[in-house]
């Protein structure tokens, strides 16, 4: 996977990058593989999220992904962002109603 690349614009504003094109592969055949499964107990994977968009979750909306001492309650609330924001990066094909 690509890292992220920054720069300056011409105007001085920051700026970053990253190809998340392979993380968008990614989690289509994670889709396609999830509908398939027969057994749907068991814990899947939500999503894969590239590091340009954890950086723009925390930016955006005040949730560091990556912290370890996220409650369930910050959880859900990522997962919600994700899921409408970002619905390219799910990794499961079952997709609870969305709160807006």
């Amino acid at each position: 996977m690509e890292s992220i690349k920054y720069n300056y614009t011409q105007t001085g504003k920051f700026k970053a990058e990253q190809d998340v094109s392979k993380y968008l592969k990614y989690a289509q055949d994670s889709r396609v593989m999830s509908s398939s499964f027969t057994n749907k107990s068991n814990y899947r994977s939500l999503a894969i999220v590239p590091d340009i968009v954890a950086i723009d979750i925390l930016n955006r909306f005040g949730y560091d992904i990556h912290d370890g001492d996220n409650d369930q309650h910050v959880l859900s609330k990522i997962a919600s962002i994700i899921k409408r924001y970002y619905p390219n990066l799910l990794t499961s094909s079952m997709i609870n109603s969305v709160r807006r």
